[in-house]
């Protein structure tokens, strides 16, 4: 999806009022207003309620079923699942959602803003799973030629992986290191 698509998606089928139930259980629930630094004060359980709440309102706005996900298949909605996933379990960085939550939670909504929040939460998720993956079970790897060690890169939708050690099967499924390569490119 071009980034022209994206954004006739996102006027075509605006957010309106759909986080308003959100940004309300925010702010009767809080006695900060629904700023960044409210945000640093709330604790793990907190910031984790209020991000399930932002990914499930998200999940029922109409453009969700229309945006293209960021893994080259099927939309933006099933990244959200993966993503709530994440964040209901112990080890999530909320750190990495803070930005999208400040989006969603300020004065003036700004539609594009939240999808492009959106976008890089997904991504800097399976950006990290990457980089584990490369780093636990090959120590080095190369982007379009050149060499990069796991946390020096910032991978590209449709950049390829070359794998260093191309004699090794894929950890994740056992079978030829070709799909291992698969595997990162989701």
């Amino acid at each position: 999806m071009t980034d022209r698509s994206r954004l006739r998606i996102i006027e075509e089928k605006p957010i309106g009022n759909g986080l308003d139930a959100f940004r309300a259980s925010f702010n009767e629930s809080r006695s900060i207003p629904g700023t960044a630094d409210a945000l640093g004060q709330l604790g793990r359980e907190d910031l984790q309620n209020l991000s399930l709440g932002l990914l499930s309102a998200l999940l029922n706005l109409p453009a969700v079923r229309q945006l293209a996900s960021t893994a080259g298949y099927g939309t933006i909605r099933n990244d959200l699942l993966k993503l709530i996933s994440a964040v209901a379990s112990d080890n999530f960085d909320f750190d990495r959602i803070k930005p999208l939550l400040n989006a969603a939670l300020a004065d003036d909504l700004d539609d594009t803003l939240i999808w492009d929040e959106v976008y890089k939460t997904v991504t800097y998720r399976r950006d990290v799973d990457r980089d584990r993956l490369l780093k636990k079970y090959f120590g080095v790897a190369y982007l379009d030629g050149a060499s990069h060690r796991p946390g020096e890169f910032g991978v590209g939708e449709n950049e390829a992986w070359t794998l260093v050690d191309e004699t090794r099967c894929c950890p994740i499924c056992t079978q030829p290191y070709d799909d291992l390569q698969r595997h990162l490119m989701r």
